[in-house]
């Protein structure tokens, strides 16, 4: 685990806990799963254009860096595929008002 000294193991997860499959993924891949549970009320477009069903899509959020996953179409199996990454380790340095709220509003929620 990022900045944790826990190891995480599924194979001993699966044996502890009688469990017949665990597979350990990372914060944004499990994000990405999830992402189509979310109902259109849940969501905040950025710009007006139309959706694409089958478009790729990413998801970029903080966490002990800049997570990152990227979900694109496979049309032989039907369904996204998920593939995970971190962005980066970088600062977030806001330019303006809107993103000076949005600094603000990490530190009084004290992540950041």
């Amino acid at each position: 685990m990022t900045n944790l000294r826990w190891k995480i193991d599924g194979g001993i997860l699966e044996k502890t806990f009688d469990i017949q499959s665990v597979r350990v993924m990372n914060d944004f891949e499990a994000i990405g799963y999830g992402i189509h549970e979310l109902e259109e009320s849940d969501l905040l477009p950025l710009n007006n254009c139309s959706k694409n069903p089958t478009g790729p899509i990413s998801l970029i959020g903080p966490g002990t860096g800049l997570g990152e996953a990227l979900l694109f179409w496979n049309s032989s199996l039907s369904q996204y595929e998920v593939h995970s990454s971190e962005g980066s380790h970088g600062r977030f340095a806001p330019v303006g008002d809107l993103q000076c709220k949005v600094r603000d509003l990490c530190i009084l929620l004290k992540i950041m």
